[in-house]
């Protein structure tokens, strides 16, 4: 069985590289590279959350939607992990 990889990087790339299944299924990895970081959200302006959040769940769903339509029995969505504090 296949899996589909959809996105860019290296963690794309290493899952291309190394991952198989027993079903068809697919990666969706979006900017999980690390090269890109935000600041507070209060300091953020339209250019830079359409950058840093619209545009990357665009691809997720549009990877979403190819997943489907490929037939994926299975789907794993990649996400950055995100730092909060609080009190």
């Amino acid at each position: 069985m296949s899996v589909l990889v959809i996105g860019d990087g290296p963690v794309a790339e290493h899952i291309r590289a190394t991952v198989n299944s027993d079903v068809d299924a697919a990666v969706i990895v979006t900017d999980v590279d690390g090269r890109r970081g935000v600041g507070p959200i209060e300091t953020l302006d339209d250019a830079t959350i359409d950058a840093v959040f619209e545009q990357p769940m665009q691809r997720v769903i549009a990877g979403l939607q190819h997943a489907h339509a490929s037939g994926a029995k299975r789907i794993v969505v990649i996400v950055p992990t995100i730092g909060m504090s609080g009190g």
